[in-house]
């Protein structure tokens, strides 16, 4: 969770940073509420890789973290 959050954070300061930098670029680098989630769902999948989970402990692991 740590990690996907820091991806997230990761990729709205550079597109923050190139929204300073470049001023005259507009809105082609305020962050994508695409391109965020996707880079912290990214992040996250990395890092449960190794885990070598299926179908039934992803879903038993999202609903231990709901509840």
């Amino acid at each position: 969770m740590l990690v996907g959050n820091a991806a997230g954070l990761l990729v709205c300061l550079i597109a923050f940073g190139l929204l300073f930098a470049l001023p005259d670029a507009g809105p082609f680098f305020l962050p994508s509420l695409l391109f965020v989630p996707v880079a912290i769902g990214f992040a996250a999948a990395w890092i449960w890789k190794p885990l070598d989970l299926r179908l039934g402990g992803i879903v038993l692991h999202s609903l231990s973290c709901t509840a």
